[in-house]
């Protein structure tokens, strides 16, 4: 309990050594193996206590969607898919494992399935800056950058300070703008002020005009 509490706090060098002191006495402990899997930087030695988690506890959704985000960082989307559907199958209506199975199918590039999901949750009722911004990464893959920047506005409204979240829009936008080598000048504002974005030349269309960026 005392690493689990650690955890939460972001203590995870304080957290990492309760967790490993628990786990040998009791090396069976799921939920010790959970946490260690939640902070530990190596993606195989998480992935290998979440493992070692579900193979004590099968059905533990916390063992399977660290699984899942582990493997989808990983790009082992097709692991990681089996497993947040296996997560949704034993947790019907639980909204984390439906997220998690929305995010491993929007990484997996299935972003109408994706979508269709990330619609039934907005439906529900769930408000959540990161959902509306994960169904405008969702409509920037698609290419309907108008839709894009409708939900994407709406998830700013919501959370204004959010830096990590404006800067990951834009290199959607910049992604799906490069892909189809067009771009709106009102969906690139912001862009000359973002130095972590390397734009490379190409046409912009206005309704005016168009000009080389």
């Amino acid at each position: 309990n005392l690493g689990l509490c650690l955890e939460r706090l972001q203590q995870n060098s304080a957290a990492k050594k309760s967790l490993r002191k628990c786990l040998r006495i009791d090396s069976e402990n799921a939920a010790a193996l959970c946490g260690l899997g939640r902070i530990l930087e190596d993606d195989s030695e998480a992935i290998d206590a979440f493992n070692k988690a579900l193979a004590i506890d099968s059905d533990r959704l916390t063992a399977l969607l660290g699984l899942s985000l582990r493997l989808r960082k990983i790009n082992l989307h097709g692991q990681a898919l089996a497993v947040a559907r296996k997560a949704v199958s034993k947790w019907p209506g639980e909204i984390s494992a439906e997220l998690e199975l929305a995010q491993t199918l929007l990484g997996a590039a299935r972003n109408h399935e994706a979508l269709r999901l990330y619609r039934k949750l907005v439906n529900s009722g769930l408000v959540s800056s990161a959902l509306w911004f994960d169904i405008a990464g969702c409509y920037a893959s698609l290419g309907k950058a108008p839709l894009a920047d409708k939900w994407f506005q709406k998830a700013l409204a919501q959370d204004p300070d959010n830096r990590s979240m404006r800067s990951g829009y834009l290199f959607m936008l910049a992604a799906s703008c490069y892909r189809s080598k067009t771009a709106t000048l009102r969906q690139l504002r912001g862009w000359e002020r973002h130095p972590a974005i390397p734009i490379k030349p190409f046409t912009i269309a206005s309704r005016r005009r168009r000009r080389k960026l």
